[in-house]
């Protein structure tokens, strides 16, 4: 289990398939256990990290759901906010009034723009999980990925709030980014990747060969 996400339509166009769940108008996206306003911002999160991908042109995601819940799966780190479970491809984020309790989350105020970004986190794992298949990604580069797509669908002026508050250059060196440095400090682990991925010469085409499995190697792996 991790933890911490081409196709356009406007985030309000929005149709109820049954109760209970609203399905993301052009997406292979449905929210449940979501109110209008809940839904609106999930799905617009998840449009957001489709529309990144889309440069990359990667394999066919199946329909993915985004359940909200006022609790996370067992085992889940108490300070989580949100999970993609491999096995079941199953997106589970807290419902907005359970994450805002939390006040802050990466140092912002935990208000519906972050909650977005939480959405779109844990969405980008799922698109990247489904790539990447029965080949899955070291721990280190999934969340690579995944912490590259939220930043970069941030919109310009909250971003600017997140780098702000975490300093840095960047990775400068690939072995840096390994499961390590991202258990010691998950959150420059994300700015960092986010600046690094910034200065690649060529981004989307190195972001593809991370989500190929190159570039980011597991540590304790042969």
């Amino acid at each position: 289990m991790l933890f911490c996400l081409a196709l356009v339509a406007t985030a309000s166009a929005l149709t109820q398939p049954a109760a209970g769940v609203t399905a993301c108008a052009g997406l292979p996206v449905a929210v449940q256990g979501a109110d209008a306003v809940e839904s609106e911002i999930a799905c617009d999160g998840a449009r957001a990290v489709f529309t990144f991908f889309a440069p990359l042109d990667l394999r066919v995601v199946p329909a993915l759901t985004i359940e909200l819940s006022a609790a996370l799966p067992a085992g889940a780190p108490g300070d989580a906010v949100g999970a993609y479970v491999i096995p079941s491809r199953r997106i589970i984020v807290l419902a907005y009034e359970t994450f805002s309790r939390h006040r802050s989350w990466f140092g912002l105020p935990a208000d519906k723009r972050l909650y977005r970004a939480v959405i779109a986190h844990e969405v980008a794992h799922a698109i990247a999980g489904c790539h990447a298949g029965e080949a899955r990604l070291p721990l280190a580069a999934q969340e690579y990925v995944a912490y590259v797509a939220m930043i970069a669908t941030m919109p310009e002026d909250h971003r600017r709030e997140l780098l702000a508050l975490h300093p840095g250059i960047g990775f400068e060196d690939l072995r840096q980014i390994n499961e390590f440095v991202y258990a010691f400090n998950p959150m420059h682990f994300a700015v960092d990747s986010y600046r690094h991925w910034t200065q690649e010469p060529h981004p989307h085409a190195f972001l593809r060969r991370v989500l190929d499995g190159g570039e980011i190697q597991d540590p304790l792996g042969p």
